[in-house]
């Protein structure tokens, strides 16, 4: 009889277990970056932070040796209830970036392609932002290295001109302009790059537009790889047309 009811206050138990994902998680914040390992054994690795609705948020994850065996990087964003909000998964680096739809506590697994069937394993570092509107005729100056990616957004502008300009460094960064569709996938509308592109200015003018929420991505040229770290620096600047 004892034995019967034992059994029976584990089943209980069982009943009110929080999720394991719940309980490891890693409290991180808007502009904090993390590090950690995926392993075979631990192959989700569990973070939550606090936002609000409306906040832009980009999740960026990307292994920390370049030449590790971490080449397969995956992310999972889940709201409260642990209801899927977006994937990502790319080669190196992976980059999910998404518009909260409430206040709310979320939570994020940085994982891998495939998860327990994946064989990438390594160290990883992930980054959390919440961006902030560029606005007419405020020069932003910002610093980057070939290392890293910086991230802008636009919003509620059907006009506008968006004017970059090198100031110094030992790199010419490549800026781009996207889109952020209803699926949340990126859409390039315009770009400067080049190896000798020190400044120049992208220009919009679609009324078509007006409702979409545009991106400046920042970062070295594709096809660029430098294994020394350099850095640039450079303004952006919104002006009226």
């Amino acid at each position: 009889m004892q034995r019967y009811l034992a059994f029976i206050a584990a089943a209980m138990c069982l009943l009110f277990v929080v999720p394991v994902s719940a309980q490891d998680s890693t409290l991180i914040e808007y502009g904090q970056t993390v590090t950690g390992e995926i392993t075979n054994q631990f192959f989700e690795v569990p973070y939550s932070f606090t936002g609000q609705q409306g906040d832009v948020i980009v999740i960026e994850m990307q292994r920390v040796d370049i030449f590790g065996d971490f080449t397969s990087p995956a992310l999972i964003l889940l709201d409260e209830a642990y209801n899927m909000l977006g994937t990502g998964q790319g080669y190196d680096k992976v980059v999910l970036i998404t518009v909260l739809p409430a206040d709310a506590t979320y939570n994020i697994l940085a994982t891998r392609q495939d998860g327990r069937a994946g064989t990438s394993v390594g160290e990883y570092s992930l980054r959390l932002l919440k961006l902030q509107p560029l606005s007419f005729d405020q020069p932003v100056r910002a610093a980057l290295s070939n290392k890293e990616t910086n991230y802008f957004m636009i919003e509620g502008l059907n006009s506008f001109d968006l004017v970059y300009k090198k100031l110094s460094g030992d790199f010419n960064p490549e800026v781009s302009l996207h889109i952020l569709g209803d699926n949340e996938m990126l859409e390039q509308v315009g770009s400067l790059y080049g190896p000798y592109i020190a400044s120049g200015t992208l220009g919009i003018n679609d009324r078509s537009l007006s409702n979409h929420l545009y991106l400046v991505i920042v970062r070295e040229q594709t096809y660029s790889y430098s294994f020394d770290e350099v850095t640039a620096d450079y303004t952006l600047t919104l002006v009226e047309p």
